[in-house]
């Protein structure tokens, strides 16, 4: 490969955002193109410029390189199955919606005389899908809005959509709009047994929303803000977030999310950003499972526990999770957990402070650590990485670097080891504490005599490390940790 088609490439990579329907199914993928290239192709063939957009779709919708040319020879040959192909195969709202949308935008670069043909076509395809006159209308407008890049103009045109109860994805309005932000204002309320309610437009939520034993919240694919008072109450009700953000404001509930004994509450690709202001969720009883989950300025400062999480007696999996600045004035500055068992697993914690446990404070837990990352966190007191307490603690193949504590730990403090307590295959770096009998990487407290023994072809020779069945630190590396790399005592 030439270094121009090299760049040609990466330039490809970069600056081409993901299409919303690029996980669909591939058959609905190639119809979608092959719908965009009928449009492109009609009334005079697809120019330079139609050509150039529909090889950024190809790319951004997740097709191979040669359906461009294929489609395109299709499209010309102007046969009456390629409608029906289009017309069968594109069959859900959502994507019939991106399909027309796309339609529209790619008979707005071209030509005023081929424009009629291909509007007349267009309108063709939207009566076929069964499209009503309002989300024609709609459609053809938004589309005129995004080619402007007019986002004032495309918010009246939502808030008129959405008064003739159209229910437009916000993602795929916002793929062809980037700068479109729209919030429409919602009252708190209270959702009884038998009830369920769907949010489905982004928004900001004044007053708390309860959902009580019985009924259902249902929040997905948006981005709802908490104003004075706002946050989501599970009183028992059952909640279904995800590829979701939610985000605190000034005056918001101390935690944005809030449940008690909820059997499974499970969180797909949902980010919460506290700004400061709020915890992302507080938790009694039951489980929560959270997978690719972001939490970010997340301070626990009602409480004082758990900067982004506090759980009581609430068992938690999290998977590909990210903790980035979070706080709180005690324990926890991320994570708070007691009573309960917690398993984490490549997930990072990034400069996130308390005053035990910068990273994550297990009381009474048991928890299981598996190749998870801690950067730059910070304790006051102990446990710069993560404090543990009067429970088991297995921490594999994990890694903490440039974590700092004031008194003792800069990565891992334990207090009261319990048996099948580990850290094996993970690495400290430049972990360091303020106290000059504080372990930088580890710190153990409370050990007896007999589990303390002195590995020097392990660690420093100042190291102690666990073994006689209470725990055991083993194959670890370390690099810069002071005073010492670990301590037992």
């Amino acid at each position: 490969m030439s270094l121009l088609a090299a760049m040609k490439q990466k330039k490809k990579e970069r600056l081409t955002v993901k299409h919303p329907l690029y996980q669909r199914d591939i058959s609905m993928r190639y119809a979608y193109v092959m719908g965009v290239a009928l449009v492109a192709a009609t009334g005079g063939g697809i120019s330079e410029t139609g050509r150039a957009e529909m090889e950024k779709l190809v790319y951004a919708i997740g097709l191979p390189e040669d359906t461009l040319e294929k489609v395109i020879a299709t499209a010309e040959a102007a046969e009456a199955e390629s409608i029906d192909t289009v017309v069968d195969t594109v069959l859900e709202k959502e994507e019939q919606y991106c399909l027309l949308l796309e339609m529209h935008l790619a008979a707005l670069r071209s030509g005023a005389e081929q424009q009629r043909e291909q509007q007349e076509l267009i309108s063709g395809f939207g009566e076929l899908m069964l499209l009503s006159a309002d989300e024609d209308k709609f459609l053809r407008k938004f589309a005129q809005a995004a080619q402007e890049k007019n986002t004032s103009m495309a918010t009246d045109i939502m808030t008129e959509g959405y008064r003739n109860n159209l229910e437009p994805s916000f993602e795929v309005l916002k793929y062809f709009l980037p700068t479109l932000d729209y919030r429409e204002e919602i009252e708190g309320f209270t959702l009884e047994a038998g009830q369920s309610r769907s949010i489905t437009r982004p928004c900001v939520v004044k007053g708390p929303i309860v959902v009580k034993e019985g009924a259902l919240l249902s929040v997905q694919g948006i981005s709802m803000s908490f104003g004075l008072d706002g946050g989501i109450v599970s009183k028992g009700g059952k909640l279904q977030l995800c590829d979701s953000s939610f985000i605190a404001m000034e005056g918001c509930r101390p935690a944005m999310l809030e449940f008690e004994n909820m059997p499974l509450l499970t969180l797909e690709n949902v980010c919460f950003d506290g700004q400061k202001q709020a915890r992302a969720i507080r938790a009694k009883g039951g489980m929560l499972e959270a997978n690719t989950c972001n939490f970010e300025n997340c301070y626990g400062l009602v409480g004082k526990n758990g900067g982004a999480i506090y759980a009581s007696q609430c068992n938690l999996s999290f998977s590909n999770a990210s903790f980035k600045n979070c706080y709180a004035p005690e324990d926890g500055g991320a994570i708070y957990v007691d009573n309960a068992v917690v398993d984490l697993k490549n997930c990072t914690f990034e400069r996130c402070q308390s005053c035990c446990g910068g990273g994550a404070f297990f009381l009474y837990t048991s928890a299981n650590i598996l190749k998870c990352q801690f950067f730059e966190c910070e304790a006051k007191s102990s446990g710069g990485g993560i404090w543990f307490a009067l429970k088991a603690c297995k921490i594999d193949g994990s890694r903490f670097e440039k974590c700092s504590a004031g008194l003792q730990a800069g990565g891992v403090y334990g207090d009261g080891i319990e048996s099948g307590t580990m850290i094996c295959r993970s690495t400290f770096i430049e972990c360091i504490t303020n106290s000059s009998v504080g372990g930088g990487g580890i710190h153990f407290s409370q050990i007896t005599d007999k589990t303390k023994r002195k590995l020097s072809d392990l660690v420093s020779s100042y190291s102690y490390c666990l073994t006689d069945g209470d725990g055991a630190v083993e194959k670890c590396t370390y690099e810069g940790c002071k005073p010492y790399e670990i301590v037992c005592e």
